[in-house]
């Protein structure tokens, strides 16, 4: 009977310490499934650096092959779905790309099933700018695909008559029109007038300088942001660049308007205040024309 009993401690022990062991494990499998999806992910990253410097290098086909291969790390898991869909993206980016220099227009065709599926994928998950922003991308390859069958097919040659042209209106002014009164205005009236004109842009110039520098500076933040797609840092670059154009023709414009418009403004002013008059005079013992002015 004591030999039972202790069998049956020995048995719940061994139980007990068997509980011990199992919880941990237990607690192990949803770890380990998270480390392997961490794990996914860095994978894909990695490839994804190496497709977007490929892609900047305008080596589309590499980075093609690299984002497929980003593609094939991630699974079919809701931990996926956000950089599943931002691959497929930048596939159909870089498939539109590749087109514009091989003309293959098989990358145009892909790009679009490629978007088709982002569109649906987007839709679902509820995220309807970058929805819109497939819409018009996809409409975009569908005039590009009407244009590049358009060119494939053999065009015939115009029949008819070719119809008559209308006469082009003169630009000129006619010999016999009213001449223009200037109503006794002081002869520096036009400079001052361009003086004004020029002003008035160099300071629309400046204007301008300001917004294209803001512009540059905004594109360079979005684009130095490490949660930016590959498929906007085109775009931002090209922003930035815009920005700081518009920005160094602004400066050039404002510093070359303001200055001519000073300028002209003075030499208007000036002009005014030396007005010459000439008119006949007499006197005794004298006939002639008088010459009045002040300089």
């Amino acid at each position: 009977m004591k030999r039972r009993h202790r069998t049956q401690i020995l048995a719940c022990a061994l139980l007990g310490s068997s509980l011990l062991v199992a919880a941990p494990a237990a607690q192990a499998g949803p770890a380990q499934a998270e480390a392997q999806v961490d794990q996914n992910i860095e994978a894909a990253k990695a490839l994804h650096q190496e497709a977007r410097a490929k892609y900047e290098l305008f080596e589309y086909l590499e980075a093609i092959e690299l984002w497929e291969k980003a593609y094939a790390k991630l699974g079919t898991e809701a931990e996926y779905a956000s950089i599943r869909s931002a691959v497929v993206y930048n596939l159909a980016t870089a498939r539109s790309k590749q087109y514009g220099i091989d003309k293959d227009i098989v990358h145009l065709k892909k790009a679009k099933l490629l978007l088709e599926r982002y569109a649906v994928e987007q839709e679902s998950l509820g995220n309807q700018e970058d929805l819109e922003r497939a819409r018009k991308t996809i409409e975009e390859i569908d005039a590009e695909l009407a244009k590049a069958e358009a060119e494939a097919e053999p065009t015939p040659s115009p029949t008819g008559p070719e119809p008559e042209r209308e006469p082009e209106a003169s630009l000129g002014t006619s010999e016999t029109g009213p001449s223009r009164d200037d109503g006794g205005a002081g002869p520096g009236r036009p400079l001052m007038i361009g003086g004004a004109v020029a002003l008035a842009v160099g300071v629309g110039g400046f204007g301008l300088m300001g917004a294209g520098f803001a512009q540059a500076s905004s594109a360079q933040k979005e684009y130095d942001d490490l949660d930016t797609p590959i498929s906007e840092l085109e775009g931002l670059e090209k922003r930035g660049k815009a920005g700081n154009a518009m920005g160094i023709a602004g400066t050039v414009v404002g510093v070359v308007g303001v200055g001519a418009g000073v300028a002209l403004l003075v030499l208007g002013a000036k002009k005014n205040k030396s007005q010459v008059s000439a008119r006949p005079e007499l006197a005794p013992g004298y006939a002639g024309i008088g010459i009045r002015g002040s300089f």
